[in-house]
């Protein structure tokens, strides 16, 4: 007689019922899919202070083929360092950066729309987040500007920010 295979079932979705995505989905890796990065000015004529804008923009979670779903994740860091770049827009440092995030299921699931759109924005900034720092320090290293190191407390202003909202 042969034996059965056990067949490993979601607790979850064999009762029918939806998937929290924060549970069911891990992180598997991260691609980076595009970056550019430029200096509008030299060393030499950077100033001492400059203004700093971040920006952050998280595209609708896709789901793909087998169990995975993907999150993609646009970066900006920008800054102008006098009134007058200010005013036609031109930048003395601008750096994009667009991260690919591939999260994994177990089994089949059933997960809602709104909670995989919360979850791709909490979970896809958290986890590109190391690499978009890495990356700003690592472009103004390479453009012999002063090293700019983000601060891990930005992060946690961020999420605190976007779980406010419903």
């Amino acid at each position: 007689m042969a034996k059965k295979r056990a067949r490993k079932v979601n607790p979850v979705t064999a009762r029918g019922e939806w998937a929290d995505p924060f549970q069911v989905l891990a992180f598997a890796r991260i691609r980076e899919s595009s970056a550019e990065y430029r200096a509008g000015v030299r060393r030499e004529k950077l100033p001492k202070t400059m203004r700093i804008e971040m920006g952050v923009r998280v595209d609708p979670v896709k789901k793909m083929p087998d169990k995975c779903y993907l999150v993609r994740v646009d970066w900006k860091f920008s800054s102008a360092s006098t009134k007058e770049m200010e005013k036609d827009r031109t930048r003395a440092l601008d750096i994009r950066v667009t991260y690919d995030l591939i999260y994994e299921a177990e089994g089949a699931i059933r997960i809602r729309r709104n909670a995989l759109k919360r979850f791709g924005i909490l979970k896809g900034i958290e986890d590109s987040w190391p690499f978009w720092r890495e990356f700003v320090m690592n472009c103004t290293s390479r453009m012999d500007l002063p090293k700019v190191t983000i601060s891990e407390n930005r992060l946690q202003d961020i999420l605190k920010s976007l779980e406010k909202k419903p």
